[in-house]
C-alpha cells in the first residue's frame, strides 16, 4: 500500500501533523476576533478556526469554523499564509504539531456572538491591536497585517493600518 492510500485513522510509525485554518475576517478597519472556552485560552483573543476535517477543503473548514464560533455568515476569499506551533514535551520530542492555514474572508452577514468552543465574539479595530492589555493569541496581530495587506493588494481596498 502507497502512503497515498493509507486513510487517517490507520496507525502510522510517526504521527503527521494536524491541519487546521484561522479565519480572518475584516470589515471596514476591524477584525472579527474569538475568546475560547477552554481555560487555557480563556482570557486571550485569537483568530476563529480549527481543525480540517477529513475531506473538507481548507477554505470550506473556515468558513464553517467561522460560523460555528461568531455566528457569522462569511464567504471565504483565500489562503494567504501559513504558521505553525510545534510543542515538545519534557525530553525534547515533539508532542504536539499544528500548521495553520490563514484564510482571508468577506463579511456577508450577522453580528457576532459567541457559539461552539468560543465564549465570546467581537470586532476589533485595527489600530487597537497594538494595546499590550488586549491578551492576544500569538501571531495574531502578525496574521491580521497580513491579511490587511493581501487585501489591499488584491481587492483593491482601502489602506488598513494594524496596530500602528
Amino acid at each position: 500500500m502507497s502512503r497515498s492510500d493509507c486513510h487517517p485513522s490507520e496507525k502510522r510509525a510517526h504521527p503527521r501533523p494536524t491541519i487546521a485554518t484561522l479565519a480572518v475576517t475584516l470589515r471596514d478597519d476591524s477584525v472579527l476576533l474569538v475568546r475560547r472556552n477552554n481555560a487555557s485560552e480563556a482570557a486571550r483573543w485569537g483568530l476563529p478556526g480549527g481543525e480540517v476535517n477529513w475531506g473538507e477543503t481548507i477554505l470550506d473548514a473556515a468558513q464553517r469554523e467561522m460560523s460555528e464560533e461568531s455566528g457569522l455568515t462569511t464567504r471565504p476569499r483565500h489562503a494567504f499564509s501559513a504558521h505553525e506551533i510545534i510543542e515538545t514535551d519534557d525530553a525534547g520530542n515533539p508532542s504536539r504539531h499544528i500548521i495553520f492555514i490563514a484564510v482571508l474572508c468577506a463579511w456577508i452577514d450577522g453580528q457576532p456572538g459567541g457559539g461552539d468552543d468560543a465564549h465570546e465574539a467581537r470586532w476589533f479595530r485595527l489600530e487597537d491591536l497594538a494595546n499590550p492589555g488586549l491578551n492576544l493569541n500569538a501571531n495574531v496581530v502578525e496574521i491580521v497585517r497580513q491579511a490587511a495587506a493581501f487585501h489591499h493588494d488584491h481587492a483593491f481596498g482601502s489602506s488598513m493600518t494594524v496596530g500602528a
